[in-house]
């Protein structure tokens, strides 16, 4: 059961909680097989047709690889001008090749199985570098042979960081031509040949370009990391921003009616001071406008003492549980009717351990009320029953799938008193739902937002 080369654990020595558990577990066993001989050898049999296809993806850098099973035997060779694959099969019929092999080269001088040529064609659709195709006849014993000529394809950048109003350019070889754009996400406003403006917007994505070498044609991806061009970092009670813009920017900071002005070159830091009559302890949003750019910034400081007042407003008619309780009763509906691995009815637990329970112990929060208040980071939290002191929201029965709390008044920030919960975190998250959101929330009374905090 020891650990030992060549060995496929379920979890490794790397697992921080758990180690080397469940070593006689086989599950990786086939994913780990499948990504060896369907995504580096790429062969996939289909026997029912008496067809094999093979799509390899080895690195570019490689020159030769072998592998040897019980079906089959596979060699892979390549030199300068010329790609080598011998494949041998121990099946009872006769197969067909069905080919996909990715080339470095434009020219294409043959391509031979067992010595005789074959028909062969560019896939339409190949990226990142041309992928011809074609098929074998029926055999058992396969030698191909791809001749090239020319220069090798030049390898392209594919990933870029562009900052918003700054134009992309790609500087492809020159011997390349750019025939086509494909944008299925919507990244690109403006095109002027090599040169792309892209969305005004901070988000990460990919467009392909398919580019023209001595009459082949292949789809180049260009992977875009859109950002703004101020980087921003809370420091020192000061916001200390720096451009990343290739043109100098001038731009207005606002922030709860504060409105001060800014101006900043390339690479250049800066620092705003904002008095903290402005701040309220925990997070304040910040608009920045410059260039044309609408940057929405959040800084989060506990330790900014606030300068108003907190007014507790009573949770207690929304409480449906005491704390302790999570784990001392029985959810038992919605449920499968049919045999599953199913949650244990206790809300805790898995098939390895169906028994297993918890003791959640509230006294210590509970004692450490005055009037009915704890103080927590400087603000008072209001708990003012002691039968019942959280408020349960469920995909189960037992509880309402969710909980509305009406407010009026006027103030900065919003901090709930007392617990809210989603029951259904005591899964594990469920897993498959977005239940899983629990614990304490805070959001931005004004604007409508809100802050998904996940049980560990």
């Amino acid at each position: 059961m020891a650990s030992a080369r060549g060995n496929f654990e379920q979890l490794s020595h790397y697992d921080a909680f758990r180690g080397e558990l469940y070593r006689d577990f086989a599950d990786p066993i086939g994913v780990a097989s499948r990504t060896l001989t369907e995504g580096l050898f790429g062969v996939y049999p289909n026997l029912l047709e008496n067809k094999i296809s093979i799509k390899p993806g080895f690195p570019k850098d490689w020159n030769s690889a072998e592998l040897k099973l019980q079906d089959w035997d596979y060699q892979f060779k390549r030199t300068s001008k010329k790609t080598e694959y011998i494949f041998s099969t121990k099946y009872q019929n006769d197969v067909v090749l069905e080919m996909q092999i990715p080339v470095n080269y434009s020219n294409i001088k043959s391509v031979k199985v067992n010595g005789k040529n074959v028909n062969w064609k560019v896939k339409p659709n190949s990226i990142l570098q041309p992928i011809i195709q074609f098929e074998t006849p029926k055999g058992k014993d396969f030698k191909i042979e791809i001749n090239y000529s020319g220069e090798e394809i030049k390898n392209e950048q594919t990933d870029f960081i562009n900052y918003i109003s700054e134009n992309l350019q790609l500087n492809f070889d020159s011997k390349k031509k750019i025939k086509d754009v494909l944008d299925p996400q919507e990244l690109i406003k403006n095109r002027n040949g090599n040169q792309f403006s892209l969305i005004k917007e901070e988000r990460k994505g990919t467009f392909f370009v398919q580019v023209e070498q001595n009459g082949t044609s292949w789809w180049q991806p260009v992977n875009v990391d859109i950002r703004f061009p101020l980087e921003t970092k809370w420091l020192n009670k000061k916001l200390q921003i720096q451009s990343k813009s290739s043109n100098p920017i001038n731009g207005k900071l606002s922030i709860n009616g504060l409105n001060k002005t800014f101006s900043i070159q390339k690479n250049q830091n800066s620092l705003i001071e904002i008095p903290v009559n402005y701040l309220s302890k925990g997070t304040n949003s910040i608009e920045l406008d410059y260039n044309g750019i609408k940057q929405n910034i959040e800084i989060t400081d506990w330790e900014i003492e606030n300068q108003g007042q907190f007014k507790n407003i009573s949770l207690a008619s929304k409480y449906n549980e005491k704390v302790t309780e999570i784990f001392n009763q029985k959810y038992l509906s919605p449920r499968l009717e049919v045999p599953t691995l199913q949650l244990p009815w206790q809300g805790i637990g898995n098939w390895c351990y169906p028994l297993i329970t918890a003791q959640i112990d509230d006294s210590g929060l509970m004692n450490k009320r005055k009037n009915d208040k704890v103080d927590f980071l400087g603000i008072p939290f209001l708990i003012d029953k002691s039968d019942k002191n959280i408020a349960f929201a469920s995909q189960w029965d037992n509880y309402p799938n969710s909980i509305e709390i009406p407010l009026n008044g006027k103030g900065k920030n919003l901090f709930p008193d007392g617990w809210f919960y989603e029951s259904d975190a005591i899964a594990d998250c469920e897993r498959k739902s977005d239940s899983s959101v629990c614990g304490w929330f805070h959001f931005r009374i004004g604007t409508e937002k809100s802050n998904k905090l996940v049980a560990d």
